[in-house]
This record gives C-alpha cells, structure tokens and sequence, in this order.
C-alpha cells in the first residue's frame, strides 16, 4: 500500500509537470483557460487527498505505538501493585484448637489493566494468552479468599479451613510467580 501511494504521488508530481509544459509552452494562450482550471483543480485535489491519507496513517501508527506504551506501563504498574500487595508479609493469623497458627492474607485484588491488555490484540499469542491466564488466577485468588472468609465466617470444620488456608497461599505464590513473569515478557514485547 505504501508503495502504491508512493507511485502515485511520483505519478503525479511527473502528470504535473508535463501538463505544465504542454499547456504552458505548447499551447497557444487562448486555449489554456478552461482546460487549464480543471486540470489544475483536479491535481490539487488529488494531492490534498494523498498528503491527507499519509498524515491519516502517520496520526494512526503514532496512536497504536502511544496505545501500546499505555498498556504496557499499565500492566507493569498492576502488576508490580499486585506483587506488593500479595508479598507485603502482612496476614490474618488463625489460631487451630490444637494450638497451631496459620498465617493467610485476605485481601481482594484485581486484574482490569491486564485484561484490558488482552482484549487490545496489540501482543503476540503467547503474551495475551499468559495475561489473560493471570487475570483468571486472579480472579480465582479472589473466590479462595471468598471461600476462606465464609469458612471463618460459619466456624467450619478445621480440616476445611486448613485446606483453604493452603488453598489461598499457594494461589498467592503462583499469582507473585505469574505476575512477575507478564512483567517481563510485557517489557520484552
């Protein structure tokens, strides 16, 4: 497409320049007022409508790349947010009727800046597919943590509330784990 415009415009710029000969030099004066408008509206016309369509382009891949910087420093930013978060050290400790303590970190995050980065279509396969992968792990952290509070909540079984202690802090570390890698292949991208 691109050489195609390019062809044009040197067809043009060739067009204009040969009509500036024959009807400035070849032909007499009488005759070059009517044939001389049409041409001469006609090419400005065409080339406004050249230099329109590449400042259209130029405007439109300056704003996919300015899109795509956007994404990336939201998704890093989210996702460093979620490594903080999660990494902070601070949990809910519960005490077991036998004497043990669990420590688990309730808290509710969310994954919108990486799903907004995976609905664009701007990455490869493997980056959307690893962004939305983390956006639903996130999304199951956040219905484990659920789980836990209604367990705590009710005064279930302890055997369940063990599993689900378990449960949320595995999640944890495989959310930090993910989290860190999209960082990364978001920086390479």
């Amino acid at each position: 497409m691109d050489k195609l415009k390019i062809i044009v415009l040197i067809g043009l710029g060739l067009f204009s320049i040969i009509y500036a000969y024959y009807f400035r030099v070849a032909i007499p004066q009488t005759s070059i007022g009517f044939f001389d408008g049409v041409v001469t509206t006609f090419v400005s016309t065409l080339l406004s409508i050249i230099v329109g369509i590449f400042l259209y382009e130029y405007q439109d891949n300056e704003n996919k790349k300015s899109e795509l910087k956007r994404l990336k420093t939201i998704v890093k930013a989210e996702s460093q947010d979620i490594v903080s978060i999660l990494s902070a050290g601070e949990g809910m400790t519960i005490t077991l009727s036998n004497g043990q303590t669990m420590i688990v970190l309730i808290t509710l995050i969310s994954p919108l800046a990486h799903e907004e980065a995976g609905k664009s279509g701007k990455f490869n396969a493997l980056v959307t597919e690893n962004l939305f992968h983390i956006s639903r792990k996130i999304r199951m952290y956040n219905m484990k943590v659920e789980y836990l509070l209604g367990l705590i909540q009710r005064n279930q079984n302890e055997s369940y509330l063990i599993h689900a202690i378990n449960n949320v802090n595995e999640t944890k570390e495989a959310v930090i784990r993910d989290c860190n890698q999209v960082k990364l292949q978001i920086t390479n991208a």
